[in-house]
């Protein structure tokens, strides 16, 4: 067990998987909040009491209530004292297109006499996504009147559809026709029969969510992309994001129009879509525009406010009349939900208002269950990269690090840079960021995937270089300390190198470039081209000799044939490009350097675009390069010798 000991002696006990275990969570935190005896830290860790695995109350928080008298005489009182005075204020006429007064002020009609049809409905309905394992067969059992229905046909190719996206979406289905293909068709189907009596709210939602898991598996696929450029795959998920963000609106359109209904579920999934579509704003009027609609409740369901609540906040609302939304919808239920919250959570760590953060938290932690844990685990990382209080930051990242809660916490990467940025931010200490960058890869070790390292090294040497940037003498023996520090935790890799070769031309010191680039070889960190386009592209920020970048140049363009490369990319190109005419050592001798290899290399151009784009578009931003350029021919190359390639092909005349 482990107990939480605060300045106002509120101690209470939290059971852990390894039992008896003890352990001390000290918070000394300052708030604003109204209640000044109790500390933030105080109500934090009150979550402990209730957590007991061997309780019968560990199994009934969200499904069966019989056992937690305390909780549903608590909601009782909720929904008794609750003040539904703003309830005759609703009755106002806005629809989609008129909003922009809706969005100055939260509409709280909770609608109570749809709340127990409503109840019935979840408990009697599966949900909506486990239906697309059904075969053909089973479609015709959630038909009415089966083949008799006039839209029979339509209503089974429908459900095929999504049942064969769900199976593809299983299987890296981001590369799957059959996944792509059957969204657009039970898109097509959609628009015959969005409004027939047995398309309902069930079948409307189960294509919400297909257009989210396709959102997601597009996205999934398009930040592979952005590390391996393929312009023709590009294209392809940039219509299809397209396609996806256009369909969404068009079901949100029609929700509002009354034209069709949608369950909690679906509801949920189309606000997170626009969430993660970075459509902020559109997200919450699409909100408030449905709680005009017929499918009203639904939209205050605490699945979809949970999901709204935190958007709200960042986007102006104030905490006030979210804190009241959050009380409306909670009051809308008889039984405790986590994605409300974990959402309200969320906005009180954005209000940095850790009191009522932490009270809800403790509650949360009561009413957990054991399978459960992944809104604890969530919630967790909130206090850790959202919370204000560097404090309870600290302790929620220590309990994390020491494996000491109920849950499984790993540290993802999101958390754990804004862990660091707040850090920063609030102390311009950067032995603290240091500390908590040393104890992260002491967590990770030496199995985490390139993408998460690149992240959370970029941002950590961001603030180094950022700490030390008019101290490049002390900062460089700093430098040589961490990358023993990291070489001791796993081995330097080569993206690691490239980020600290990128960041260290802020120095302008020759030198300094130089010792980072023999470090890849004293580490043993294998380069890729990647790392010779770094290089080249950091001399902009070196007073070195033309001969240096032509060798530079050479180095990399003789790697990339060697790796198979038939022609230039346009990545060596741009390297070049800021090694010489966009350098801060802008010369005449940087130009003369450009502008000759454009007429040895060019021959190497993938196509006659490529060759514009160096030329001409480069010629338009860099104006100083053009009077070489109209004069090429008499350029002077003599004695400049080009490797001889094995894989490059010269570009047809």
């Amino acid at each position: 067990m482990f107990r939480i000991v605060t300045n106002s002696s509120l101690n209470s006990t939290f059971k852990a998987r390894v039992v008896p275990q003890a352990s001390h969570l000290n918070f000394t935190t300052t708030t604003s909040s109204a209640n000044s005896s109790t500390t933030s830290a105080a109500v934090a860790a009150h979550a402990a009491k209730n957590f007991n695995f061997n309780s019968k109350r560990f199994n009934s928080p969200y499904q069966n209530n019989n056992n937690n008298n305390n909780n549903n005489s608590n909601n009782n009182n909720n929904h008794s004292n609750n003040n539904h005075s703003n309830n005759n204020n609703n009755n106002n006429n806005n629809n989609h297109s008129n909003n922009n007064n809706n969005n100055n002020q939260v509409s709280y009609n909770t609608q109570n006499h749809n709340n127990n049809n409503n109840r019935n409905n979840r408990s009697n309905r599966k949900k909506f996504y486990n239906n697309s394992s059904n075969n053909n067969n089973n479609f015709n059992n959630f038909i009415p009147n089966g083949r008799d229905n006039p839209w029979f046909h339509q209503l089974v190719a429908f459900e095929e559809s999504v049942s064969q996206s769900s199976k593809a979406s299983r299987f890296n289905s981001a590369f799957d026709p059959i996944f792509w293909n059957s969204i657009g068709k039970a898109m097509s189907l959609y628009r015959e029969l969005s409004g027939t009596p047995d398309f309902g709210a069930e079948r409307v939602s189960k294509l919400v969510y297909l257009l989210h898991t396709g959102l997601r598996q597009n996205r999934s696929q398009t930040l592979r992309l952005d590390k391996k450029p393929d312009f023709d795959s590009k294209s392809f998920h940039k219509d299809m994001s397209d396609f996806l963000c256009t369909s969404l609106r068009e079901v949100s359109n029609d929700i509002i129009d009354n034209k069709i209904s949608i369950n909690e579920y679906g509801a949920m999934h189309l606000i997170t879509s626009f969430k993660e579509l970075v459509l902020y704003e559109e997200a919450i009027s699409i909100w408030f525009s449905s709680r005009n609609s017929n499918s009203s409740s639904v939209f205050l369901d605490p699945r979809v406010v949970g999901v709204v609540l935190p958007i709200m906040y960042e986007n102006g609302h104030s905490f006030e009349n979210i804190n009241k939304l959050f009380e409306q919808s909670k009051a809308t239920i008889d039984y405790y939900h986590p994605n409300l919250a974990v959402g309200m959570i969320r906005t009180c760590l954005l209000a940095n208002e850790i009191n009522q953060a932490l009270r809800l938290f403790e509650e949360l932690c009561a009413n957990a269950q054991q399978k459960r844990f992944g809104y604890l685990t969530e919630t967790h990382l909130s206090f850790i990269g959202e919370s204000n209080d560097l404090n309870v930051a600290n302790t929620f990242f220590e309990k994390a690090l020491n494996d000491e809660m109920p849950y499984k916490v790993d540290l993802q990467a999101p958390y754990i840079k804004k862990f660091m940025s707040n850090t920063w931010s609030q102390t311009k200490d950067f032995d603290k960021v240091l500390n908590i960058w040393i104890k992260c890869w002491g967590n990770y070790g030496i199995n985490v995937n390139k993408g998460v390292s690149s992240s959370i090294n970029d941002l950590f040497l961001s603030i180094f270089f950022e700490n030390y940037a008019n101290d490049s003498n002390i900062g460089f023996l700093k430098l040589k300390d961490i990358i023993r520090i990291y070489n001791n935790i796993k081995p330097v890799d080569e993206p690691f190198l490239n980020i600290i070769m990128t960041k260290c031309a802020i120095w302008d010191d020759s030198s300094i470039i130089e010792s980072i680039n023999d470090a890849y070889q004293i580490y043993g960190a294998e380069k890729t081209v990647v790392a010779y386009r770094v290089y080249l592209k950091t001399l902009g920020h070196s007073n070195v000799s033309e001969d240096h970048i032509f060798n530079a140049w050479n180095s990399l363009l003789q790697f990339a044939d060697l790796t198979g490369a038939t022609f230039i990319h346009n990545a060596d190109w741009a390297a070049l490009r800021d090694a010489t005419i966009a350098s801060k050592d802008y010369s005449k001798s940087r130009i003369e350097t450009y502008c000759k290899i454009i007429k040895l290399y060019s021959v190497y151009c993938r196509d006659l675009r490529q060759f514009n784009m160096i030329t001409e578009v480069n010629g338009t931003k860099h104006p100083g390069i053009l009077p070489y350029l109209h004069n090429l021919n008499s350029l002077d190359v003599f004695g400049i010798k080009i490797p001889n390639f094995t894989n490059f092909k010269q570009l047809s005349s």
